[in-house]
């Protein structure tokens, strides 16, 4: 999908660029994708920045949240991963059945990032409007309109639309407006800045 930055900020990454560096924030100083200042410029973890779309499908608005992916981690677009206080993200677990896990944020990814053996790299991942997201590999139900969503017990980072305890997703709903057919891997979903919901 093709978003473009309406945070009015200088040296603000692409959205659609996987950078690399062992380091806490970049110096910006590509010079052949998506060229930015010369000048050491900082994008700090966390940084959440506002953006817009003229997609027809998953248009209009959206939030992204800015990243760090550990060594050997690969990013699929369409799963969700959660974070930790270092802004490191890991897929988010099919296992779920505890309290830990209450609370937790987690943002959709967007964007394919390859596994780097030496360094960790970041980039963008969506935490809210329309996004597109992978549903469980197991389902056999439909999925009708503007629904709550959970997490997968087949597939880690996958979504389904199965209610369980401790699967709730807070701030995330289905966004079709018609009726998905259970063999269709894809979700068009709304993100509010969703998190794991207790498990109660």
């Amino acid at each position: 999908m093709a978003y473009f930055v309406t945070t009015p900020q200088i040296g603000v990454a692409g959205l659609n660029a996987v950078y690399t560096s062992g380091l806490l924030g970049f110096p910006w100083v590509s010079a052949t994708v998506n060229p930015l200042p010369s000048a050491a410029i900082e994008e700090m973890f966390g940084q959440i920045i506002s953006a817009q779309s003229t997609d027809t499908t998953v248009g209009g608005g959206g939030e992204f949240i800015f990243l760090q992916i550990p060594t050997s981690t690969t990013v699929t677009p369409g799963l969700f991963y959660t974070w930790d206080g270092a802004y490191k993200i890991a897929v988010v677990a099919t296992t779920q059945a505890s309290q830990a896990n209450s609370g937790r944020p987690i943002a959709l990814a967007i964007n394919t990032v390859s596994s780097n053996g030496t360094s960790n790299q970041a980039t963008w991942f969506q935490v809210q409007g329309r996004g597109t997201a992978l549903r469980s590999t197991f389902t056999t139900l439909n999925v009708q309109p503007n629904i709550p969503l959970y997490v997968s017990a087949a597939t880690a980072g996958r979504i389904r639309s199965t209610a369980s305890v401790f699967r709730t997703i807070i701030g995330l709903r289905s966004a079709n407006v018609a009726t998905v057919a259970s063999n269709v891997s894809t979700l068009l979903v709304y993100l509010n800045r969703p998190n794991i919901g207790p498990g109660i």
